[in-house]
């Protein structure tokens, strides 16, 4: 079935009060015991958000023993910003590289992988969205006794940010992210894939009084194993793309993706 994303951005924006929109499979996640969840700007997806995904995997399928091999993928799209143009990509030229993407991860890594649109700038807020419209009508947010579980995606950076206490004044990071850590887990690559950088990382996680004990027993630090795909970033790919360097992307997205980038050359100056 081909989806119409400009449709779908429109009405999700200007003619729903809905938060959340799962652009597809949300009957399928009732059957997923973990969801491993990676929210962006996908703009565009690239080589080093597969890596992520990929990297967790195949941590969780050795690792997670209840999951039964029901471990599934959301990639998240979040349009919050809706009454200001969006940098280009517009956000449906980026879902429907987000579907494309989907396709990657299903024939690569061989998992079920979905596509969902949120209009919830905060974790705690899109959280509370997937629970309420993915797990099964037996199981509450804080009562998970059918063992239905959140690994959200994140890179070093980002999870520094997530615990920063500037962005939560006047409230403390425990107060602020309480509900959120307690039905929530987190799995971050390091930043390199130096040993001794991953000390200094392994040491500010343990060493950062903001995070209570039992919240750090449910991040995950996973050595990085490719520093290359983690250090590629999404403005320089648009930067290339601009400036005609087209084929000096090849090697920072997958081949769905270049070759729509290939058929769209003007995707981020529209």
């Amino acid at each position: 079935m081909t989806i119409d994303c400009f449709q779908v951005i429109s009405r999700f924006i200007h003619h729903s009060s809905a938060t959340f929109f799962s652009v597809t499979g949300s009957r399928a996640l009732f059957h997923q015991k973990l969801l491993l969840v990676l929210d962006s700007s996908y703009n565009p997806p690239h080589e080093g958000h597969f890596n992520l995904i990929k990297q967790a995997l195949s941590h969780f399928r050795k690792n997670h023993t209840n999951s039964d091999g029901a471990i599934g993928v959301l990639l998240q799209l979040s349009v919050q910003n809706v009454d200001k143009s969006p940098k280009p990509a517009s956000f449906d030229k980026r879902l429907e590289m987000m579907l494309l993407m989907a396709q990657d991860v299903e024939e690569q890594l061989n998992c079920t992988c979905f596509v969902s649109l949120s209009k919830c700038g905060k974790f705690i807020d899109k959280s509370k969205d997937i629970f309420k419209n993915f797990e099964q009508p037996s199981i509450s947010i804080n009562n998970n006794e059918k063992g239905f579980k959140i690994v959200y995606l994140l890179g070093f950076d980002t999870l520094v940010r997530l615990f920063d206490i500037k962005y939560y004044s006047p409230l403390s990071v425990e107060e602020a992210l309480g509900n959120f850590m307690k039905s929530n887990e987190l799995f971050c690559l390091t930043r390199s894939s130096s040993l001794d950088k991953d000390n200094e990382q392994v040491r500010w996680l343990e060493n950062n009084k903001n995070i209570p004990l039992e919240w750090k027993n449910k991040i995950t630090l996973h050595h990085n194993s490719d520093e290359k795909l983690s250090n590629i970033s999404s403005s320089n790919i648009r930067a290339l793309v601009v400036d005609g360097e087209i084929k000096s992307t090849q090697s920072l997205v997958s081949n769905r993706i270049f070759d729509y980038i290939n058929k769209n050359p003007k995707l981020f100056t529209q």
